[in-house]
């Protein structure tokens, strides 16, 4: 805009001297500068058309750890680009909140720049980045226009804090996957001992899930789901209900963050799938995710920290009941957001901000 200006004060000035001085040069001057704007505006045109944008950036990353976020821009077209300005978004999952990032650069003739941003996040969750606002300008800085590109939010998960818990004892007969005389109502599994129902074929689907009798009525191909056993499970619960009068912190989300992913790795070096299970405040839905890596474990605490807390009591295992997910010998631990780990009705651990570290290292998990 500033530059934009300097020309009307320029074109002012020669006007003004074409009209009281006169002479060839002063008009020419003047033709010049009124037509700049028109090849402007088409060098500007062309390049925007000839622009490619994406963000690039890695999976995961450590709390206080610096990750570079890489912008790659690409020409396609004969004529270099003097300047491109890139706007980014970062969004906090947590809260919403987002953060924006110019940054400029410039690019050859069919040629490709790279740009880089370094950040760091302070806790754990996801934050999500995206393209917002690409701008293309002319060599002058007079005219610009916006480049098309994909402005799709990219995840990158911000890993805990892990500590191992140690856990004392077999824990083979509180395997998720184990069968049992209890099965899921509303979800299907690898228990072939019980059919859950009948679907048509897709591809990737083996042939011993094929029901050949029902098919060959149909004409069609149809396969068998089987029923999920849930007499024999590992459960964890995340509770996220809070007091009205409490605040939901990033610092708070961080220490139940850390309880939480520590369980799940403990439980995965003892190999123990496991699901984990919350209730959103803001669809009013219980959500579930298997845990069976430790990318998994990642992905679950960016899920919580986009949840939203609510006012009153939920009950877990009524609710698991009532959906046939809670058999005899199901175990299952709950972490609330005052960094309280249960198992069953026992409270097993409470931490603080002081004892965090030391009460996860020295946990016993008695089963």
């Amino acid at each position: 805009m500033k530059n934009f200006i300097n020309y009307l004060f320029i074109l002012c000035i020669t006007l003004l001297v074409a009209i009281v001085a006169g002479g060839d040069f002063a008009v020419f001057l003047l033709g010049f500068e009124l037509v700049l704007p028109v090849f402007l505006y088409l060098y500007v045109w062309y390049l925007r058309k000839h622009i490619k944008a994406a963000i690039e950036l890695p999976k995961t990353v450590a709390k206080g750890e610096e990750v570079q976020v890489t912008v790659r821009l690409n020409n396609t077209g004969r004529l270099p680009v003097s300047c491109v300005a890139v706007e980014i978004y970062c969004r906090d999952a947590f809260d919403g909140s987002i953060v924006t990032e110019t940054v400029a650069g410039a690019i050859d003739a069919r040629g490709q720049s790279c740009i880089e941003i370094g950040m760091t996040a302070e806790y754990a969750g996801r934050l999500e980045l995206a393209l917002h606002r690409i701008k293309v300008y002319d060599c002058f800085h007079l005219l610009w226009r916006r480049v098309s590109f994909d402005n799709t939010w990219k995840p990158l998960l911000v890993k805990p804090s892990i500590y191992q818990i140690a856990i004392e004892g077999k824990t083979d007969s509180l395997s998720l996957y184990q069968r049992g005389d209890s099965h899921s109502v509303d979800r299907s599994g690898d228990d072939v001992s019980e059919v859950f129902g009948i679907r048509g074929y897709r591809a990737g689907d083996t042939l011993h899930r094929i029901h050949w009798k029902l098919s060959a009525k149909t004409d069609e191909l149809l396969v068998k789901e089987f029923s999920n056993s849930m007499k024999n499970a590992l459960y964890i619960c995340v509770d996220l209900h809070t007091d009205s009068e409490e605040k939901w912190t990033h610092e708070r989300f961080d220490g139940m963050a850390t309880i939480l992913a520590s369980l799940c790795h403990s439980l995965l070096l003892q190999q123990e799938t496991h699901e984990v299970f919350w209730y959103n405040g803001e669809d009013g839905e219980l959500h579930s995710m298997s845990i069976a890596g430790e990318q998994d474990i990642y992905e679950i605490v960016g899920e919580l920290s986009a949840a939203t807390t609510y006012d009153y009591s939920y009950d877990f295992q009524n609710v698991l009941q009532e959906h046939g997910m809670y058999g005899k010998r199901v175990k299952a631990f709950l972490v609330d957001m005052d960094w309280n780990l249960y198992s069953g009705d026992q409270c097993i651990a409470s931490m603080t901000e002081d004892n965090m570290n030391k009460e996860l290292l020295n946990l016993r998990i008695v089963q």
